[in-house]
């Protein structure tokens, strides 16, 4: 017991602390200085996606029962539709560089002339070694037709 605690505390043991350091307080954090803006980059496109998502589905406005009618009421499926075309070309990027965005779900609310969209991103933390954590994200927009009074 002597001689271990003797040649970890002369010379010889420094290079076990100097890799014990390594190990347990740089390397987690060499982790973090490139985790944080790859969730940053991941966060801001996300929502740039979602956004854009939710802009495409609002601007398909049903011209023909807006003319006739003074309502507002959309194509559903082709709302869904250019929502995920928008999605994917904003977040097809990031999905080359190996992310996993997804879109969770698209509400139509014709009631309040509201489109939401939410999506979910996935990301590795530490190199790879931790599970996947999922980044959320909302877009919201509204419909812009001009209501016309008879």
């Amino acid at each position: 017991m002597w001689r271990l605690l003797r040649w970890l505390m002369g010379k010889r043991g420094d290079m076990v602390w100097n890799t014990l350091v390594i190990i347990t307080v740089l390397l987690p954090l060499m982790g973090l200085t490139l985790d944080i803006p790859r969730y940053f980059i991941l966060r801001s496109t996300l929502q740039n996606a979602v956004d854009a998502a939710a802009e495409a589905a609002a601007e398909t406005v049903d011209a023909e029962t807006l003319i006739y009618s003074g309502g507002q009421d959309l194509l559903a499926s082709g709302a869904v539709q250019y929502a995920h075309m928008a999605f994917d070309a904003v977040a097809a990027p990031m999905r080359a560089r190996g992310y996993n965005l997804t879109i969770d779900g698209i509400q139509i609310d014709e009631s309040q002339d509201r489109v939401t969209v939410t999506a979910h991103g996935d990301i590795q933390y530490l190199f790879g070694l931790t599970p996947s954590v999922a980044i959320g994200a909302r877009g919201e927009s509204w419909f812009r037709s001009l209501h016309t009074t008879p």
